[in-house]
């Protein structure tokens, strides 16, 4: 059986727009079908970081693959 290599997905901070919001992380392009998609981050901007890793693609009119992506900073901080 072949085993499935999980793509990484570059995000981008986006913090909250009103008061009260959560913090975001913006896939900036997909793997799978090359749109823009947001993952929650939470709402404190010192544990933003927790919310990386593993989650399942949030793609439209695609047919998932079920094995999701590997979220991971563009701007390069950890």
């Amino acid at each position: 059986m072949a085993t499935r290599t999980i793509p990484q997905a570059p995000v981008r901070l986006v913090r909250p727009t009103r008061r009260g919001g959560c913090y975001q992380w913006e896939v900036t392009t997909c793997p799978y079908c090359g749109r823009k998609h947001r993952h929650g981050a939470g709402d404190e901007p010192d544990q933003v970081n927790t919310f990386l890793g593993h989650r399942v693609e949030h793609c439209t009119g695609h047919d998932p693959c079920g094995v999701g992506y590997y979220l991971v900073r563009s701007d390069g901080e950890a």
